[in-house]
């Protein structure tokens, strides 16, 4: 069966056009299909408070390590992690006042 939309997809010159499928073809259709369930809104609601506690340790130094060593690093990513923790229980304090 000919497609009634066929000249608007391939041109006089070619004989066919060639649609590849990549191998993650159905794991995106699948994604696109959990997008409309409301599993997918709770999933994404914390994904955003996760997110934005992410981009505000970033904003307090966290891309960058300003040490040498495992330890050092571990011990500014535990700092700028309770600066953000104790700057967001503040504004939540804040709010409740």
């Amino acid at each position: 069966m000919a497609c009634p939309q066929r000249a608007g997809c391939v041109s006089d010159k070619h004989a066919s056009r060639t649609i590849e499928v990549g191998p993650n073809e159905a794991l995106l259709i699948e994604a696109r299909a959990y997008q409309h369930t409301d599993a997918y809104k709770v999933d994404r609601r914390a994904r955003q408070i996760v997110e934005r506690q992410v981009a505000r340790m970033v904003q307090l130094g966290a891309r960058f390590a300003r040490f040498f060593g495992a330890a050092k690093v571990r011990a500014q990513i535990a700092i700028i992690a309770a600066v953000a923790n104790l700057t967001h229980l503040a504004s939540l304090v804040d709010a409740a006042a």
